[in-house]
């Protein structure tokens, strides 16, 4: 292991004040919903969305849980109930996490705290994502959804090097058996 330690980063970070980009993306997007007559918030579709997506969890959760006896029944049922986790993050409290659920507060915060429901916490989603990665998207340094890549300045940092591990485990299973856990000081 390196004798490098994490370093400190300037945080006097300055941005830009010429916000023209946005303020143009802004007006195509509210030209897009006003010539379509879309609802930007609170649309009956998302709702029924939401549902489905509840319902389907709840019912290949129950089944897992409840119904099945076998492997061969449970396998299938894990995966889905897996694939309803992630698609309730995705969706639902991604949306609702960036108050794009609804025009009401509690509805936004309702969806949010779905990601609650299924094991996360919104909390630390709402400061890791809504606001450090939407401040500094993709800074090294500063956005933490940032640092699992290869930048020559963060090779020898042992927390990124571990997220960077976590993230090839996620990818290969197979190598969570092969990690080496640091030797407890005795």
């Amino acid at each position: 292991m390196s004798g490098k330690t994490n370093q400190a980063v300037d945080s006097r970070l300055t941005f830009n004040r010429d916000n023209r980009f946005q303020i143009e993306l802004r007006r195509r997007v509210d030209e897009f919903f006003r010539s379509t007559g879309r609802r930007q918030r609170d649309c009956p579709e998302m709702y029924l969305k939401t549902g489905i997506i509840l319902l389907a969890f709840g019912g290949f959760y129950g089944l897992l849980v409840f119904a099945a006896t076998t492997w061969w029944q449970a396998l299938p049922l894990a995966v889905l109930t897996g694939l309803a986790m992630a698609v309730i993050g995705f969706n639902i409290q991604h949306d609702g996490g960036h108050n794009a659920y609804s025009d009401r507060a509690w509805v936004n915060r309702a969806m949010a705290m779905t990601l609650d429901f299924i094991g996360a916490s919104s909390y630390v989603w709402h400061w890791k994502h809504a606001v450090v990665h939407h401040t500094y998207p993709n800074i090294t340094g500063h956005d933490a959804e940032h640092a699992v890549r290869d930048e020559p300045e963060q090779r020898d940092d042992v927390d990124v090097r571990r997220r960077r591990e976590d993230h090839a485990c996620l990818a290969n299973p197979a190598e969570v058996a092969d990690r080496q856990e640091p030797d407890e000081p005795e």
